[in-house]
């Protein structure tokens, strides 16, 4: 009966430090696979965001031109109008 019950221990002890190299490997394997997840969703974020920066860029450079054309058609209305003045005082002058 005592050797039976130190098989049995000794079965038990194999057992737990079986477990215990089994969990130890699955969570260096969980480890591995988090870093992969990881290192991907960082990757994806990046370039999300340099494609968010790019459309902003354009949309921005967008919004610079359309007043540059603006601010030009403004100018010519008033080249213009100061035209438009100074003949008419020139023919009244006249």
């Amino acid at each position: 009966m005592a050797t039976e019950l130190l098989d049995r221990i000794a079965a038990d002890s194999l057992i737990r430090s079986d477990l215990a190299a089994h969990r130890a490997t699955d969570q260096a394997d969980y480890v591995a696979r988090d870093a992969v997840v990881l290192a991907s969703a960082q990757s994806y974020a990046e370039s999300e965001a340099d494609d968010a920066e790019a459309a902003a860029k354009i949309y921005a450079d967008g919004i610079v031109a359309n007043e540059a054309t603006l601010r030009e058609n403004a100018d010519t209305v008033l080249d213009g109008k100061i035209t438009t003045e100074a003949t008419a005082r020139q023919n009244a002058d006249n």
